[in-house]
């Protein structure tokens, strides 16, 4: 089911501005923490009439090998693509990116797969001369499932994401005590607080309906960062 971002809907360049909007900026030492949160769903604003290609690269920064290699099924509404050049991204529209799949359905799935001919019927049909254009900014759905969420964490919180509020404040509700351990620091709406705290300071706004998240910082982990040598 969609769900719009906010109950009443703002263009995208005056939603930072509302005060529907909770603004949340971290320093954390483990971004793919937040990967529950990415497999959800979340909305990014781009510009456009941009091809999938250009939403992942020149929009998203997820570029080259690992577009072409990793990223092996993508929907648009819903529908299998298979071109990236050629299907558009328009307003409101629902993107959804994944690693190979196991099995016979995940084979069907699979962007230009030996098996993509069985799903014709489902297909995104986009014309092989269609022109991107660059448009008005919009919102755009988003979902990274199985292990692109992990991976990808660190790429779309430090561009920042939106989600639903409920959505973010029953994240944090669930997070074990090493989450937080991982936030070295946390603020909302430009007043810092422990990163325990964000939780109640979120429940305690009147008016939210979604949050803004974004990484200002990524820590060294010192757990899992290599040795020096001597």
């Amino acid at each position: 089911m969609r769900m719009p971002l906010l109950d009443t809907p703002l263009p995208p360049g005056d939603a930072l501005a509302s005060d529907s909007v909770a603004r949340v900026a971290l320093q954390t030492r483990r971004p793919q923490d937040f990967e529950l949160l990415l497999q959800g769903g979340f909305l990014v604003i781009c510009e456009s009439g941009c091809s999938v290609r250009e939403f992942l690269c020149m929009q998203m920064g997820v570029c080259g090998d690992y577009t072409q290699i990793r990223i092996q099924t993508i929907f648009l509404n819903g529908k299998p693509v298979d071109d990236l050049d050629t299907a558009i991204v328009n307003p409101d529209d629902h993107l959804a990116f994944s690693a190979a799949m196991p099995g016979v359905v995940g084979a069907t799935m699979r962007r230009g797969g030996y098996y993509a001919p069985m799903r014709e019927g489902i297909s995104l049909n986009a014309p092989d001369d269609v022109e991107t254009t660059s448009g008005p900014e919009c919102f755009v759905h988003v979902r990274l499932f199985n292990f692109l969420a992990r991976e990808l964490a660190s790429t779309f919180l430090r561009r920042g994401l939106f989600v639903r509020g409920e959505r973010f404040l029953e994240f944090l509700h669930n997070r074990q005590p090493a989450f937080y351990e991982g936030i070295g620091r946390a603020s909302c709406n430009e007043k810092d607080m422990p990163p325990t705290a964000l939780a109640e300071r979120l429940a305690a706004l009147p008016a939210m309906d979604a949050v803004f998240v974004q990484i200002c910082e990524e820590l060294v982990d010192v757990a899992s960062a290599p040795a020096v040598q001597q």
